[in-house]
């Protein structure tokens, strides 16, 4: 019983510690919110004193990117109360996921054969609902001009 019990204390202590790191964490995340919304509504300010030349006024400190993303948060600070994940990543909270050639899968090539079942699924379904008979006279010679260049390679594969 003494493996359970030193098991047990053990699962503790961690369990404690883990609370304790997730509320630091907390705390990181709220403090580095804060400062980014803060420098956000600083450089919003000095865009409106400096309009024309806020990035070069700024470029000692960061580059135009980096205003850019200051501008987004403090854009989205003044419309909403919550903060999401889109403005965590502008934050640099979360990072974004940079899409790697590996997760592409690749694009299966349709057959000939697919796109004319296709083809024939959404003609005969046309037909249906409207029969040949109530079609126009233009809608007619449409349809046969649209066909012609098909029926150059109906023949040319009979021949």
């Amino acid at each position: 019983m003494e493996i359970l019990d030193t098991l047990q204390e053990e699962i503790a202590a961690s369990h404690s510690k883990a609370l304790a790191r997730v509320d630091d964490a907390r705390d990181g995340v709220t403090a580095a919110i804060d400062a980014s919304v803060y420098t956000a509504a600083l450089i919003e300010k000095a865009s409106k004193i400096k309009r024309h030349d806020l990035l070069e006024f700024l470029a000692p400190i960061m580059n135009g990117a980096d205003v850019k993303r200051y501008m987004s948060i403090q854009r989205v600070a003044t419309k909403r109360d919550f903060i999401d994940k889109r403005q965590m990543q502008l934050i640099g909270i979360i990072d974004m996921q940079e899409p790697s050639e590996g997760d592409a899968k690749p694009v299966a090539v349709k057959s000939m054969g697919t796109i004319l079942g296709r083809f024939k699924l959404e003609i005969d379904k046309k037909l249906k609902a409207r029969p040949v008979s109530d079609w126009t006279s233009a809608e007619a010679e449409q349809f046969k001009m649209f066909l012609a260049p098909y029926q150059a390679i109906l023949s040319e594969l009979d021949g």
